[in-house]
């Protein structure tokens, strides 16, 4: 969000579109991963020389996962500017005729806008009652779907501005004895923290949040 963000406003008005499609199988989603990178692709093209307008933004994929059906949603977030939003979705529906054209949006992008598109590209969590279910088999057929994919693009005139990142420093943990090596603390599953062989010492003193996580192997 710091490097691409001072780009974007140079930009002018900019719009926040949602591209989004049927939801598909695991065996299909890396292909319609790739689909869909090439469908946009296509679409710049097609309104760069079409239209004749050079416009400029960001396109993220994002995908989530539907438990009650075993399928998964792939969609685009775009940031761009020139009032080209509606046009975008104009042609995103003649590459994808069976979408839902009340699932598409266009809006004019703020603040919000920005947390959406540089947010995670796949939601770990997946919210139930008072708690959250994981899903890992679906965790990974998404990251594999992703595998050497770019989640965040630019097109037109934008470049990420570099950043002065600083390196990382050890760290020095006070209150461990020198002679305590990592075969001495073993993992407690029910306090989420590393104890020694007695039982008698926690390393961390983690005090786990009160939801409930139910993990789907």
């Amino acid at each position: 969000m710091n490097g691409y963000g001072p780009e974007l406003k140079k930009l002018g008005p900019l719009q926040f579109v949602t591209l989004t499609m049927p939801n598909v199988s695991a065996e299909k989603l890396r292909a319609e991963v790739t689909r869909m990178s090439r469908n946009f692709t296509n679409i710049v093209r097609v309104i760069r020389e079409r239209h004749k307008i050079n416009f400029s933004g960001i396109k993220k994929i994002e995908i989530t996962y539907n438990e009650r059906e075993n399928t998964y949603h792939p969609h685009l977030h775009v940031i761009v500017n020139k009032g080209q939003g509606g046009t975008i979705i104009t042609e995103w529906l003649k590459r994808y005729a069976d979408a839902n054209i009340k699932a598409q949006d266009c809006k004019t992008a703020d603040k919000n806008s920005y947390n959406e598109l540089f947010k995670y590209s796949s939601k770990i969590l997946a919210k139930a009652g008072r708690g959250f279910n994981i899903y890992v088999p679906a965790i990974d057929i998404i990251m594999q779907a992703m595998d050497r994919k770019r989640t965040l693009q630019t097109f037109g005139k934008i470049k990420k501005i570099s950043e002065d990142v600083e390196e990382l420093q050890a760290v020095e943990v006070e209150g461990l004895e020198p002679t305590t090596t990592a075969r001495e603390w073993v993992y407690n599953d029910l306090l989420s923290d590393w104890q020694t062989l007695d039982g008698l010492n926690n390393l961390t003193g983690y005090k786990p949040p009160d939801i409930d996580f139910i993990i789907f192997m």
